[in-house]
């Protein structure tokens, strides 16, 4: 556990750092797509990037996490605890099937969870737990 604690700072200080990590707030011209699966809002944008807001939390070894993304290739899925903002839009279309945008990919539905893949990384949360790698 310590560990764990001692390197979040520093991922997490590279992650911010990172140029182009924004909230999912659209810029002219912003190609991202915006999404729902059950009371989560998420959203792929058009580098590639996923992330999904959980406003009911999810359990993530043992942690409730209110968010995931994929937004670095160097790390697996992870919480960004709001740092850059959400991810997604309230209100948006619920995912119906599989919805891909910059090389990164979301399918909804199967066993009652999200899977989202991007930049050789993944997440599911849902009715069958969360999962990241």
């Amino acid at each position: 556990m310590r560990i764990r604690t001692l390197l979040a700072a520093p991922v997490l200080a590279a992650a911010l750092a990172v140029p182009g990590m924004q909230g999912a707030a659209a810029q002219p011209g912003d190609s991202t797509v915006y999404f729902s699966y059950g009371g989560s809002n998420c959203a792929i944008r058009a580098n590639g990037d996923v992330g999904c807001d959980i406003p009911g939390g999810t359990n993530l070894f043992g942690f409730t996490v209110y968010d995931l993304a994929i937004d670095l290739p160097f790390l697996p899925a992870h919480p960004t605890f709001g740092l850059v903002g959400p991810h997604g839009r309230a209100g948006s279309t619920p995912i119906d099937g599989t919805l891909s945008n910059g090389g990164a990919s979301c399918t909804g539905g199967g066993r009652g969870a999200l899977f989202c893949t991007a930049k050789g990384h993944s997440f599911s949360f849902g009715w069958s737990g969360t999962q990241i790698s």
